[in-house]
């Protein structure tokens, strides 16, 4: 009984030691480039709550414009390409949604438009 409780007391110390490490600092939280576009989405559309897209963005881009040339190399696992900071489907070759086409359909900017620009990417997929 004396060595189960030596044990979880060694345990809870050592997650207790960890659980100050996990927070990151400022100083490494992501640069988001596109900071004036997301606010200018937030006043277009009020009801989305702050931060959710700049949390979309970052998951789907880490805040970077994915643009793809016809001669980059294709996914050898044959996974979509995903556009713009948003991070949009436009062929989900059946396993993901082609969300691009319903973003430009809703937001009314034409695919192109969205895929070329970061702030059109973003206020569209507000939209």
């Amino acid at each position: 009984m004396r060595n189960l409780t030596f044990i979880m007391l060694f345990l809870v110390s050592g997650f207790i030691g960890k659980a100050g490490q996990v927070s990151p600092s400022l100083s490494q939280l992501p640069e988001n480039p596109y900071t004036s576009f997301f606010e200018k989405a937030y006043q277009q559309h009020p009801s989305i709550p702050k931060g959710v897209l700049e949390a979309v963005a970052f998951t789907n881009s880490h805040f970077h414009h994915i643009t793809h040339n016809a001669n980059d190399p294709q996914s050898c696992m044959g996974l979509p390409e995903y556009f713009g900071v948003m991070g949009l489907v436009a062929d989900g070759k059946n396993y993901f949604k082609n969300n691009l086409a319903l973003v430009s359909q809703l937001s009314g900017f034409t695919p192109e438009e969205i895929i070329s620009s970061p702030e059109k990417n973003i206020l569209a997929f507000a939209a």
